[in-house]
């Protein structure tokens, strides 16, 4: 029996209990869950647990890994609570979910006794490994998980796991593991950083134990496959080292051949004899013994060498946007020594040397047409190359020109083919592209669909392991070959760009929090072509519930309908099976876009977003009126239509039915459960009725918001015409234009004014009285401008309506010089700007980013913990002050975006003056690759307002896709009563600093472009607001702890074209009025460049 530390505490761990009075322990201590070092914002923020609550959401879960402990001082109070369940994505690992302890009862070792009995429990279970997630400021628990053998994985956020199962369970360690205990032997490293062990350039984690009389064993493990590469064993007459090793983790599909080395080192006092059986995965094929017995001498060693490579169809792995994924690609030595068998596993990541891909690669054309193919090659060697190009005709496409020669950028190249598309019906063909050396050695050779639609029909094909099926409207996929990508469908609108993800394979009943065990099998996937549309069914025999053969089924039909699922359930055993249900799973990958949730209860149509929403809360059939729900996001609504007579359970994201008992070779068929998208949630209202009532209602009352149809604001009197509702002036000037421009002819009877209580304007009241004019424009007066920034009401009465519009006058002193020095402060250089109000610092070693900001030489704004970067709350680097990064979605990449270089110069650009600081052109990613950040910081004299601007320069010769984002880290004072400000339902809404989370953020209107921040202990609010000529800009306010406060704004999927640029611009404004924020929305800041 494998040994755990005896301990006293051990005794007060149980499992949780499905009883009123655990359920009301657990809501007691889930409560005290507040303290912020564990929790940022507390566990739940502001939400009270009850014990209603927990049993409604825990009275249907396997409760075998949700483990409690107790008090030593109060045998009835829960104080701790560790939930521990199979990894979703990952065979053979598993995940703490939650681990917690009354803050009361910390320091105790109450966390250890949880922690250890969860890796017990996984161990048991066959764990491979065990993970969890915290963050690189948690210092409290950081030792305590170090101590337990959970290692941080390198370039995340944070995310650590624990090989100490896999170690227990190794045959060869079982024997010295029941002598000694493991906790007590073991010799980790315990720091609060990241855990990138490296072996030469190979990915690897090192464990040691070592007993008192000298005994030990040392573990390696190959991070990027997650399994024991060697060992150093030394127990009882045993000393013995076997390792396996290759240089790199990291190899070229293709064109690379690396070597694998296996070492092994008797150092005993006998002889040994061990044999070796090695084999690969299939898209790693190997040289070398395969089969071999091996006698070593004592003090002798021997090594075997292998040469490996990548077949040319192997799907590369990128470790830069997923640093948390494994490599499916090892080579296994099975070895055995006196009677003991036992694994040794070296892993390899493919990297692509050179990809190929037309843009879209979902390319879609008409038949009997020519058209030009624009194909991107993708250089991962980071050097230029002279490459053949040659593409070959199919039986519809035709290519007058097949050879093309080359110099491969080394930031990606395009080419534009001509092609020739044969008369078809709706069709898919593929044509043969290679990519050759200038020698004519093949690099890589692919088929790629062209999609030809004649009419409206469904279709399927597949692109780089991805399977497609789809027609003119919608477009369903899944990948191929591993088995988290066959679990995962994608359902996309092609319209709208809206997507849900998710209809994973969950059997069960109850359903338990271990997740499904077909996330992480293979499964048998065939296409059925029907008159109506494509089925695409999915299957696998399920092991917890033998016998039971699991289908799911998803329909894409012919036409604009909606997409189907459901499943069937085949009994193959030889008995009557129960407890079976069916869970239904989906998600929103764009939740930060989703604008409310609409559902039909029995008492009428609600509304909600989600923090109103209780998601985590199922409700019942018997609960709505009709089986449909709606989300709206700003380009349209997804909507999912079930029939409420066959479910038990409904959530927004997942609905459950139970099914009943199987007699043998009986089959069930779920009922179909439909995804619509539409423009309107009545439209989704009317698709349901047709499905479920057959009502086909010819007529569709559409209810729209209307839109504001007039232009009007103020300009100042030049050439240059921003319409502002926040307007930029010098001093100097004593007039602005206000303007309305109604885009049709209309009759205008009424007046216009400028309502400002701190500024005489003349005339007071504008009268108008005009007929058949689209534009009326107004000249208004004002005394000297002596103020930094004046608020007012911009008002328009006409005979009907009267209209309010906050404006706002931010004013500068062209007289004023604006100081830019270079100073040396310590080692570093830093910039500082001064403009006679403001006072901001930068330094280029800092990111290139702004970590001063103060009014008057007073005290910093911005938290930060300059000239140190640390670990806190979750970044494991913060940086902090005004900042700015950029990255592909959906992954960020903070590790390599600190890492990049700036070089910091000074900057003037008409009025505005600051400092600039640019980057060297980005190579880490490839999705990236060729792209230049600039950060321009610039102010106005005595002005309150500093601008931020980030330019995008692409010096590919390829489009690029890339989200940005902007942040302003505001120091707080540590106090609830701070503040922070922004929009719902059109008006400015105050919350307190204490409010959970994004609290402000989820309940804010969308495309709400500024949001303030007011620290109680600073005279001015500071507000940020943001600019983009992308549709979609979100600014929004958040607040984990009473330590940290951040305005933010984000945008995503930006495409910048070879040799163009993007420019993202903030304002920042100090202020004691917070109405004069908001109106800079609209404003004139070009127009002093």
């Amino acid at each position: 029996m494998i040994l755990f530390p005896p301990n006293e505490k051990n005794k007060l761990v149980k499992n949780m209990q499905q009883t009123q009075k655990e359920y009301e322990k657990l809501a007691r201590c889930f409560n005290s869950f507040k303290d912020s070092d564990s929790w940022p914002g507390g566990f739940g923020g502001s939400f009270v647990f009850t014990a209603e609550w927990a049993e409604d959401y825990y009275k249907s879960v396997d409760m075998s890994s949700f483990f409690v402990v107790y008090a030593p001082d109060d045998e009835n109070k829960m104080v701790g609570v560790c939930i521990c369940n199979k990894s979703w994505d990952t065979p053979d690992g598993w995940y703490v979910a939650i681990i917690g302890v009354d803050p009361a009862y910390q320091g105790q070792k109450l966390g250890k006794a949880l922690l250890l009995k969860a890796t017990q429990y996984a161990m048991e279970r066959g764990a491979r490994f065990i993970g969890l997630h915290t963050w690189g400021g948690n210092l409290k628990a950081m030792p305590l998980y170090k101590r337990q053998g959970y290692k941080w994985r390198p370039r995340t956020s944070v995310y650590m796991e624990n090989y100490i199962p896999q170690i227990l369970n190794y045959s060869l360690f079982r024997e010295f593991f029941s002598i000694y205990s493991w906790y007590d032997i073991f010799k980790p490293v315990i720091n609060q950083e990241q855990n990138n062990e490296l072996d030469n350039e190979m990915h690897i984690y090192e464990y040691y134990f070592e007993t008192e009389e000298g005994e030990s064993l040392r573990v390696w493990i190959d991070r990027s496959i997650g399994r024991i590469s060697g060992f150093h064993f030394k127990f009882k007459n045993l000393d013995l080292h076997i390792q396996a090793k290759t240089p790199n983790s990291q190899a070229f599909v293709g064109i690379d051949e690396f070597p694998f080395n296996l070492l092994l080192k008797n150092q005993s006092e006998e002889n040994v004899k061990i044999s070796l059986s090695a084999s690969s995965t299939s898209s790693l094929k190997f040289s070398g013994d395969k089969q071999a017995t091996i006698e070593l001498l004592t003090n002798q060693q021997k090594e075997l060498t292998y040469t490996g490579s990548f077949l040319s169809d192997t799907e590369e792995l990128d470790v830069q946007i997923f640093p948390q994924i494994y490599s499916l690609n090892e080579l296994v030595f099975q070895l055995s020594l006196n009677g003991v068998s036992f694994p040794i596993a070296l892993g390899k990541i493919p990297k692509n040397a050179v990809d190929i891909q037309t843009d879209p690669k979902n390319f879609i054309s008409k038949s009997n047409t020519e058209v030009t193919l624009p194909v991107i090659i993708s250089n991962f060697l980071e050097e230029e190359r002279e490459i053949i190009i040659t593409v070959a005709d199919s039986k519809l496409l035709y290519f007058e020109k097949k050879n093309y020669n080359i110099k491969l950028s080394k930031y990606d190249s395009q080419i534009d083919i001509p092609v020739k598309i044969k008369e078809s019906s709706t069709n898919v063909d593929y044509f043969e592209i290679k990519v050759s050396s200038i020698d004519k050695t093949e690099i890589i050779s692919k088929k790629l669909p062209i999609i030809i639609f004649k009419k409206n029909k469904a279709i399927s094909y597949e692109i780089d392991q991805q399977v497609f099926i789809e027609n003119r409207d919608v477009r369903a996929s899944y990948y191929k070959g591993y088995s988290i990508g066959e679990n995962l469908v994608t359902i996309r609108d092609k319209k709208r760009n809206l997507e849900r993800t998710g209809f994973t394979m969950v059997l069960g009943y109850p359903f338990d929090t271990e997740g499904s065990e077909f996330y992480t099998k293979n499964l048998d996937h065939s296409i059925n072509i029907t008159e109506d549309g494509i089925w695409l069914h999915s299957s696998a025999s399920s092991t917890e519930k033998k016998g039971i053969q699991f289908t799911r089924k998803i329909f894409v039909p012919n036409d604009d309908e909606p997409i189907g699922l459901c499943f069937t359930l085949d009994n193959n055993s030889d008995k009557e099976m129960g407890d079976l249900g069916v869970q239904t799973e989906f998600w929103w990958w764009r939740g930060d876009r989703l604008e409310q949730l609409i559902f039909h209860f029995k008492e009428g149509i609600k509304y909600f977003n989600l923090p109103e929403l209780p998601i985590d809360d199922p409700n019942k059939p018997e609960d709505f009126q009709e089986g449909w729900n709606a989300g709206k996001y700003p380009e349209g609504y997804v909507g999912c239509l079930y029939n409420l007579d066959r479910l038990d359970k409904i959530k927004f994201q997942s609905t459950e039915e139970k099914i009943p008992k199987l007699r043998v070779n009986e089959s069930y068929e779920t009922s179909m459960i439909w995804f619509y998208f539409a423009d309107t949630w009545q439209e989704i209202q009317l698709k349901w009725k047709e499905k479920y009532l057959n009502l086909a209602e010819k007529r569709l009352e559409l209810w729209r918001s209307p839109s504001d149809y007039k232009a009007i604001g103020l300009y100042s009197d030049s050439t240059l015409k921003y319409l502002c509702r926040g307007i930029i002036l010098p001093k100097s000037n004593q007039n602005v234009v206000l303007s309305i421009d109604t885009q049709k002819e209309t009759g205008f009877e009424g007046s216009i004014g400028l309502n400002f209580p701190k500024l005489n304007i003349s005339p007071e009241e504008y009268i108008i009285n005009k007929t058949k004019t689209s534009k009326l424009e107004v000249l208004f007066n004002f005394d000297k401008l002596t103020k930094r920034l004046y608020s007012g009401k911009l008002l328009f009465k006409t005979l009907s309506l009267n209209y309010e519009y906050p404006i706002a006058i931010c004013c500068f002193d062209e007289g004023t010089e604006i100081s830019v020095q270079e100073v040396i402060e310590g080692s570093k250089k830093t910039f500082i700007v001064d403009n006679g109000f403001l006072h901001f610092k930068a330094d280029s070693s800092f990111r290139g980013q702004v970590y001063h900001l103060s009014v008057e030489n007073n005290d910093n704004y911005l938290q930060t913990f300059y000239p140190n970067v640390k670990p806190f709350l979750w970044w494991n680097e913060f940086y902090g002050g005004l900042s700015g990064e950029i990255y592909s979605a959906p992954q960020r990449d903070e590790y390599n975006y600190n890492r990049l270089k700036f070089e910091g110069s000074k900057i003037q650009r008409g009025y505005w003056k600051g400092i600039s600081f640019k980057s060297e052109i980005i190579e880490y990613s490839s999705k990236l690759k060729g792209l230049q950040v600039i950060n321009n910081y610039l102010t106005l004299p005595t002005s309150p307002i500093v601008l931020f601007q980030q330019i995008v320069e692409n010096h590919s010769e390829t489009n690029r896709t890339f989200s940005i984002f902007s942040d302003a880290q505001m120091k707080t004072s540590g106090k609830p009563e701070d503040e922070y400000y922004t929009e719902v339902k059109e008006k400015i809404t105050t919350f307190k600093l204490s409010d959970f989370q994004a609290y402000a953020r989820r309940h804010q209107d969308y495309d709400v472009k500024w949001a303030a921040y007011k620290n109680i202990e600073n005279d001015y609010t500071f507000g940020t607001v943001a600019y983009s000529n992308q549709k979609y800009v979100n600014v929004g306010t958040y607040s984990p702890d009473l330590s940290f406060a951040t305005l933010g704004s984000d945008t995503k999927n930006i495409i910048v074209k070879p040799k163009e640029k993007f420019v993202f611009n903030t304002l920042y404004i100090l202020t004691k009025d917070l109405e004069s924020i908001r109106p800079f929305t609209q404003t004139n800041f070009e127009e002093y460049f």
